[in-house]
């Protein structure tokens, strides 16, 4: 025969759950922001099951030269081309839940009292593409070491990108944004337009001979908010709104920027947005297959699988990489 425990802590326990009221809204767990498919142009073009993705480059050569009146030896334009390409990856996130599951949170849900319910079968497909964005936010930036194409990938790690520190652009000691701020007033802001200026002419004029001019600064969250915060002398200008306008470029925060520099310190990208030259492959976005038995039993298993080949940035010297920011 059942019966009822008439300990003092059991009461209590009782007591305690019929007076707590449980709120109806569910609250989900807050993750960063996915940042990717604003920054970088995502690629979905290729077939789902490609394995590596190749793009032609062609380039021209000559100059028209002196000729006579009845030369014979004229000068000619050639036309030199080369193959590049990316390998894909394949990586895969699924979930599982048995019957029982199911029906323990069914019970649950209809329990008087027990606040708003916890739709199980809808939960788990949204947290499997929620944690795989996630994932392809980082790999866009960082890339992943678990896959030789991806481990020196990503916007923020990209080879071939030229580094430099504070100190080469502003002519003189390497300072933070921190450091210059700190000196207040227009001789901060000034120094601060210095900096992402030469930053931008570096790339502009120095490294592409005015091919390319940066649509973007990437900057770590921390730096950005200082930016956002110091007003222009005199005005109610911050000085975000201030260098977007003067210099006319869009400036980003990015999370992972905090940790992307040499040794894990901050990093600064001055970046051309171009949606040949820069993109992130995604020839497979996230696919989630129906929910199948599993082993004949009371479990089922759901598997869902991306493909991609990561950022790709085809002329590495229309952006730049500033350390130490």
């Amino acid at each position: 025969m059942k019966t009822f425990d008439a300990s003092p802590q059991a009461q209590l326990g009782f007591l305690l759950g019929q007076l707590t009221y449980v709120e109806q809204e569910v609250l989900r767990q807050p993750y960063p922001e996915i940042k990717y498919p604003s920054i970088l142009t995502v690629d979905t073009s290729a077939p789902d099951y490609t394995e590596s993705i190749a793009f032609k480059v062609l380039d021209y050569k000559g100059e028209p030269a002196p000729i006579g009146d009845v030369s014979h030896d004229f000068p000619l334009a050639e036309i030199a081309a080369k193959v590049g390409g990316v390998d894909v990856v394949q990586a895969g996130l699924g979930y599982t839940y048995t019957q029982i599951e199911v029906g323990k949170a069914m019970q649950i849900a209809n329990s008087v009292g027990f606040g708003g319910a916890i739709n199980l079968l809808a939960e788990k497909p949204i947290a499997t593409r929620t944690l795989t964005e996630q994932w392809l936010d980082r790999v866009a930036f960082v890339g992943d070491a678990r896959w030789p194409s991806l481990t020196t990938g990503g916007l923020l790690k990209y080879p071939g990108v030229p580094v430099v520190a504070t100190g080469t652009l502003l002519g003189g000691a390497n300072k933070t944004i921190a450091q210059i701020l700190a000196g207040g007033g227009e001789t901060a802001a000034n120094e601060i337009l210095t900096l992402l200026n030469n930053a931008i002419l570096r790339v502009y004029a120095t490294q592409t001979n005015s091919i390319f001019r940066p649509t973007h600064i990437l900057l770590p969250l921390v730096e950005y908010g200082l930016l956002t915060t110091f007003r222009i002398p005199n005005t109610s200008e911050t000085l975000v709104s201030y260098l977007e306008r003067v210099l006319n470029i869009k400036i980003e925060p990015i999370l992972l920027a905090s940790t992307a520099g040499a040794g894990g310190g901050n990093r600064m990208m001055v970046y051309t947005k171009n949606a040949q030259f820069a993109k992130f492959h995604l020839p497979m976005p996230y696919t989630l297959n129906a929910p199948i038995p599993s082993h004949g039993g009371l479990r089922f298993e759901a598997a869902g699988v991306v493909r991609t080949a990561g950022t790709e940035l085809r002329v590495p010297m229309s952006h730049l990489y500033v350390d130490g920011i």
